[in-house]
């Protein structure tokens, strides 16, 4: 069985756009060492429950808020894999939000992929998110995430639909480059057409389905 055939038969089960519901409880006191407001995030609550749709909706109010949304959501423990501060991911603020901004509305290209990817540290495990939920384009196809739970279920999988793909993906390397990117994105958006799948739910599918890792946290808390 193909991949395809996989991704038809589970959201036979889950409705696809119910990607937009998938979230994570995040606490608070998690994010309390760094120097950033998270007020509009957490108000007075200890901790949120943040979807993918309420990160969207920051994007859409502003990329600042944007930007910060898609790390919490990504990174809730407050670190990077590894334990990893994330604190120069808020020290670069203005520039991130800046150049997503200018993407968003031009879509992304090789040169702005690389600068999006410049300092030290934060690779695409971050920067993708950022791309993902601001509604960044290349060409027709939606930026996806491409984190190391993607990469790792192509590469151990090696499904027929990720060929183009999977030419620019080293198990030495979690960077894909924008070559391995912008075929990631292509071929996603392929599948989608092919099967009539949201692009998001795809994503979601092989991030869920990390071969050799624990459990996903995010989950669907509502699937009506």
């Amino acid at each position: 069985m193909n991949l395809s055939e996989k991704l038809k038969i589970e959201s036979s089960f889950i409705n696809s756009e119910s990607v937009l519901k998938q979230g994570i409880i995040v606490p608070r006191k998690n994010f309390l060492r760094y120097p950033i407001d998270l007020d509009f995030l957490f108000q007075d609550q200890p901790q949120v429950f943040l979807t993918r749709q309420r990160v969207f909706g920051y994007f859409h109010e502003d990329n600042t808020l944007g930007v910060i949304s898609s790390i919490v959501w990504g990174f809730p423990r407050g670190t990077l894999p590894g334990g990893r501060s994330i604190l120069q991911i808020f020290e670069n603020l203005k520039f991130f939000s800046g150049l997503v901004g200018v993407i968003k509305k031009s879509q992304l290209n090789e040169t702005s992929f690389a600068l999006l990817n410049s300092i030290t540290g934060i690779k695409n495990g971050a920067t993708t998110k950022m791309l993902y939920f601001s509604g960044s384009k290349i060409g027709e196809a939606k930026c996806l995430i491409f984190d190391s739970r993607v990469r790792d279920f192509l590469l151990d999988q090696r499904p027929v639909e990720f060929d183009n793909t999977l030419k620019h993906l080293s198990k030495n390397s979690l960077y894909p480059g924008w070559l391995g990117y912008s075929a990631f994105c292509q071929d996603v958006n392929n599948i989608s057409k092919n099967i009539n799948i949201s692009e998001d739910y795809i994503e979601m599918y092989l991030f869920n389905n990390a071969p050799n890792r624990r459990k996903a946290q995010h989950m669907i808390l509502n699937n009506k």
